[in-house]
This record gives structure tokens, sequence and C-alpha cells, in this order.
């Protein structure tokens, strides 16, 4: 695999890390109300949808190589999208509080 290939696999990668973070979030928010086992089944049929639609993206791109260094660039991404979300919130009750 050349270099080029490489860093397009990381740049999706990292952006994956961060769709991956907030589809977490939205299907927090969708399952929040549900009953116990459509948690269970629902939960199951997202992390499936999401872990095939990135080998598919993965498969196209790069002919489906897989590094580890391709799964620490998602969750990389993933925690980056935690902490700037956590930042923000932050930021805005921050600013909520001195405009009052």
């Amino acid at each position: 695999m050349d270099n080029k290939l490489q860093i397009i696999t990381f740049i999706f990668s990292f952006i994956y890390g961060f769709t991956f973070f907030y589809l977490e979030e939205l299907n927090y928010l969708i399952n929040k109300k549900n009953k116990c086992f459509i948690k269970y089944l629902n939960n199951t049929l997202f992390i499936l949808n999401i872990v095939l639609i990135y080998v598919i993206i993965n498969y196209k791109i790069n002919n489906g190589y897989f590094h580890i260094y391709f799964l620490i660039t998602i969750v990389l991404g993933y925690f980056l999208a935690n902490y700037t979300q956590n930042n923000v919130k932050d930021l805005i009750n921050k600013y909520k509080k001195e405009n009052k």
C-alpha cells in the first residue's frame, strides 16, 4: 500500500471516528424510551451496521487492507469528538450563565 493511499485511509478512519461518536449519541437518544430487549437488539444491529459500513468503505478505498493503526485512528477520532463536544457544552453553559 503506497503512502497516498494510507493517508487517505487515515483521514477516512479519523472522520469515521467522529461520525461514529455522533451516530452513537443519536442512537442513545432514540433508544432512551425503549424497552430493554429492544435496546439490546437495536444496539446490536447498530454496531453490526457501523462495522459493516466501515469494512465496505475500507474495501472500496484500499481493497480491504486493515491495519491496527486504522483502528487506532478511529478511536482517536471518537475520543476527540467526545472531548470537543464536552468542551463546547461547557462553553455554552458558561456563556448562558454570564448573560443571565
